[in-house]
This record gives C-alpha cells, structure tokens and sequence, in this order.
C-alpha cells in the first residue's frame, strides 16, 4: 500500500506559466534599469577612500553629530576620537536649529510651526587638503500642533529634528560619495 503526502500539484496551465514569465520579466527589467540608474539601498553609500577613518569637529553630541556616527559607521568607516587620529575630518561650522509659527487660529493659538535645521560644513584629509569646501544644508519639516496635547506635539518636535539630522547627515555623505565618483574628491 503507498502513502500519499496529501499534497496535490496543479497541473501548469498555459495562463499560469504566462504569468510566471511575466513577473520574471517585471522583476528583471526593474532590477537591470535600477541599478543602471545608480539606485542604492538606503545605508548602502561609498565613501571615498581618505574617509575610512573621520573625526566630527564641532556640535559634540548634537543629534546631527549622533546621526553622522552612526551613518559613518554603517558606511563602514571608523569614527576617530581625534583629529590627529583620522584620515579625514567633517568640520561642523555652524548648526541652526529653529521653529516658527506657520499659521494661527482665529483667537492667536498657533496652529502649524515649522521646523528647520541648516547645517555649515566642510571636509578635509589630515593633511589639510579639502574634500568638500564650504557647504551648506537645510532641512524643513512643518506639523500641526494641537495645544490640549502639549506632550505628545514635544515629542513630534523632537522626532522631526531626529529625522531632519539624520537627512542631513545622510545626504552630507551622499555629496562626498558623489564628489569621489566625479573625480572631485
């Protein structure tokens, strides 16, 4: 007597086969544009090689500084603890954080505010030679605030501002990646 797995397979019918194909193809064709195009995944940057070892000079333990470590890190460079110790160093010049009111309700209670973080910065090697001279990021968020939730619009705030300095750290070492690629770094 012979035991069956109790598992039936569907004979392939022209349609399922079609289909099959078809996914194949979709999947392939995006894979191949994709990357044709230079799409990475998020994280995935290639920092120039003078890079491999970067101290951060200025704004100690702002969140910006906390989000260029750790995308430093997942970029596979070692953040030095000083300068004499790095290949490179990514001078923080100047960091503005600010907030203003965007709209307000007919009785004068804020309604919206703006966030804005703008960031002034420059790179160099240990030897003194630029990388990245001069630059200069902004990143703007708005939100509703809603007064009868004071706590939870403080702890919107602080997200923003987390997510701002991690764009802008983010995008601090897509410039350089794409300065190396251009020859300019």
């Amino acid at each position: 007597m012979s035991r069956q797995s109790g598992l039936k397979s569907r004979p392939s019918t022209p349609t399922s086969r079609t289909a099959t194909t078809l996914r194949f193809a979709v999947l392939a064709w995006l894979a191949v544009n994709l990357s044709a195009c230079g799409f990475h995944l998020r994280g995935s940057v290639h920092l120039p090689p003078d890079m491999h070892k970067t101290y951060i000079d200025g704004y100690g333990a702002s969140p910006l500084v906390r989000a260029l470590q750790r995308e430093l890190r997942d970029a596979g460079a070692t953040v030095a603890g000083a300068p004499n110790d790095a290949s490179a160093i990514i001078h923080v010049q100047n960091l503005t954080d600010q907030r203003r009111v965007l709209s307000v309700d007919v009785n004068g209670q804020v309604q919206e505010y703006e966030v804005s973080l703008v960031v002034h910065y420059s790179v160099t090697r240990a030897n003194g030679t630029t990388l990245a001279a001069n630059q200069r990021l902004v990143a703007v968020r708005d939100y509703r605030f809603d007064p009868t939730d004071i706590i939870g619009k403080a702890g919107e705030d602080e997200l923003l501002r987390k997510e701002m300095a991690q764009d802008l750290a983010r995008t601090m070492l897509r410039r350089l990646e794409y300065s190396s690629l251009q020859g300019g770094g």
